[in-house]
């Protein structure tokens, strides 16, 4: 819910080609499909790119395993040392194939969680106010979907008061978001098309949860 669509669907994508990746190289070093040592070279490159995908900077990468260490970085890294070896027999295979194996079916869904978190804090850091965001993401962590949205109009209230210098017992709820974005007359204008400033205001009376970035767009301006 915090993340825009478009955001939402790239994050996981990109996690599910590190799977499918993951799980392909697990195949192919189980099925021994490679006939040399450069072909599973290929093959892991392939998985330690879509890895690297995952993180939008090598800085972020490294901060995610700093202080707790990543169970896919731990993996990686035992494959890297196995496939540095000046041969590599099947014994070797059979070792990457197990790691692959065990990070899947051990390691893989507490990884998808913290990963999963991390991006939507890392995201939302730069979409929504720090006090938005910590006064929402437990509720919604807990599925409290409609009790976030009211927190968030809440937030709002208060910070509208605040920045109008309007009593918090005079204006609240509807009519305050009428003073502030009632088009033409409203304390607060958009400066864009009129229309615009109508769907605003709609929005906000809607106390539906795609305006929760409506919100944070107002408080951030």
């Amino acid at each position: 819910m915090l993340l825009p669509d478009f955001m939402a669907y790239g994050t996981a994508d990109s996690y599910i080609e590190f799977i499918n990746a993951l799980s392909w190289f697990r195949m192919y070093c189980a099925a021994r499909f490679g006939k040399n040592k450069a072909d599973y070279l290929d093959g892991f490159k392939t998985l330690e790119n879509d890895y690297e995908d995952l993180w939008w900077s090598e800085e972020e990468r490294k901060n995610f395993s700093r202080y707790n260490p990543s169970a896919a970085e731990a993996m990686l890294e035992k494959v890297r040392k196995i496939l540095k070896a000046k041969r590599l027999e099947d014994k070797q295979i059979s070792e990457i194939a197990n790691l692959l194996f065990n990070f899947l079916e051990e390691d893989e869904r507490d990884f998808r969680n913290r990963y999963f978190d991390t991006r939507v804090k890392v995201t939302t850091e730069y979409d929504y106010p720090q006090g938005l965001f910590t006064a929402v993401k437990e509720l919604l962590d807990d599925d409290h979907n409609d009790e976030a949205v009211l927190t968030s109009f809440k937030y709002l209230d208060n910070h509208l008061q605040k920045l109008l210098e309007l009593s918090p017992h005079e204006y609240y709820g509807e009519e305050l978001i009428n003073k502030a974005f009632a088009p033409n007359i409203g304390m607060l204008q958009l400066g864009t098309n009129p229309s615009e400033q109508v769907g605003l205001r709609k929005c906000l009376k809607s106390h539906s949860a795609s305006s929760l970035r409506s919100i944070s767009l107002i408080i951030a301006a």
